[in-house]
């Protein structure tokens, strides 16, 4: 019966899908680890990484915030990822990487209790100081349980899930993205064979969300909704929130941030600000780190649309290979990506 539906939609262009979550659950035709599924898995993240959004998801996103707007004691504010978010990547998948997306409209969102769990890590650690609740003491204790609960009582704020905003980023808040582990053998042997540096990269695709989303809190009443606003603030923007925030991944600032810097503060900082956050990881590899870190962050800039960002990002990338001297070696002048990244700034006028 399942090999006899696996024939008659043999032929389903992935084109027609507009759910991505659909797509990345259930259309991949062989899974495994050998070549022909690796390929059909990277075909798979390029084909949804450039999918726009639902058209109905559009009214539906409306429809939300009408209804933010008529509650009492809400506070809500639109945050831009500044590099790339990923919530999710551990759940169960069959791609083995996760993230979380929209069960009817398949473009990611933040869980309330993501939101939640951050917001409240974040007042143990930065606001209190301790490292468990069982550290806290006097008024700290107290705003803590009004504001977070406990098995007895729920807290006075609901943070509430939140939604990508469909006006952002041309409304593709997905991106295929890629993690190089090394030490493969290290890790499955649990510390039998030393990580060395001659190990091999195991390139491992997946996708992750950019964009705009609508962050919004409601408190018992306005004072308490403002607080926890602040709180999330602070933590979106100093730890990030999902996955991967130790390289970056997470960060938040609220969207208007940018145009409300402004002046000559603003002025000064214009010739880095317009380059994505990941740009920064990369200027501050040490020479010892290039060689197996660089070429995670290859696909990113092949995805940069803006020619102007994408000619300086590829002469970081090229100072970064000279600096640890792998353009004088013949292996990396032969791999693929680099031929295409030496091509590209001789193409463009070089530096």
């Amino acid at each position: 019966m399942i090999e006899s539906i696996r024939n008659a939609l043999s032929d389903l262009s992935i084109s027609s899908i507009e759910n991505v979550g659909l797509a990345l659950d259930r259309y991949i035709k062989h899974l495994g680890s050998d070549t022909e599924a690796q390929d059909q898995r990277a075909e798979l993240l390029r084909c949804v990484s450039s999918k726009p959004a639902p058209s109905l998801y559009n009214q539906a996103f409306n429809r939300w915030q009408q209804s933010i707007d008529r509650m009492d004691h809400v506070q809500k504010k639109k945050f831009k990822v500044q590099d790339r978010l990923i919530v999710g990547l551990g759940s169960e998948s069959v791609l083995e990487t996760a993230v979380t997306l929209h069960k009817i409209y398949g473009v990611p969102f933040i869980p309330g209790s993501a939101l939640k769990g951050l917001a409240r890590h974040f007042f143990l650690t930065e606001i209190a100081g301790v490292n468990s609740e069982g550290g806290l003491q006097g008024d700290l204790q107290e705003i803590f349980y009004e504001l977070f609960g406990d098995t007895s009582k729920s807290g006075c704020v609901v943070f509430l899930d939140a939604w990508y905003d469909p006006s952002s980023v041309n409304g593709r808040p997905i991106r295929m993205d890629v993690m190089t582990p090394h030490h493969m053998d290290y890790y499955k042997n649990k510390g039998a064979s030393a990580p060395t540096d001659f190990d091999d990269p195991n390139p491992v695709r997946f996708v992750s969300a950019v964009g705009n989303y609508l962050v919004a809190v409601q408190g018992a009443d306005d004072n308490w909704a403002a607080f926890a606003m602040e709180l999330l603030e602070r933590a979106l923007n100093e730890w990030g929130v999902g996955g991967k925030t130790s390289s970056g991944y997470g960060r938040m600032i609220p969207a208007d941030a940018q145009n409300a810097a402004g002046g000559a503060a603003g002025n000064a900082q214009a010739a880095n600000d317009d380059l994505p956050q990941w740009v920064r990881q990369v200027q501050a590899f040490r020479q010892n780190e290039v060689s197996s870190q660089i070429g995670q962050f290859i696909e990113r800039w092949r995805e940069l649309s803006d020619e102007e960002s994408k000619r300086k990002v590829a002469n970081i990338l090229k100072n970064k290979l000279e600096e640890a001297g792998l353009l004088g070696k013949q292996k990396w002048l032969e791999k693929d990506w680099v031929k295409k990244l030496l091509k590209y700034i001789e193409d463009s006028g070089g530096g």
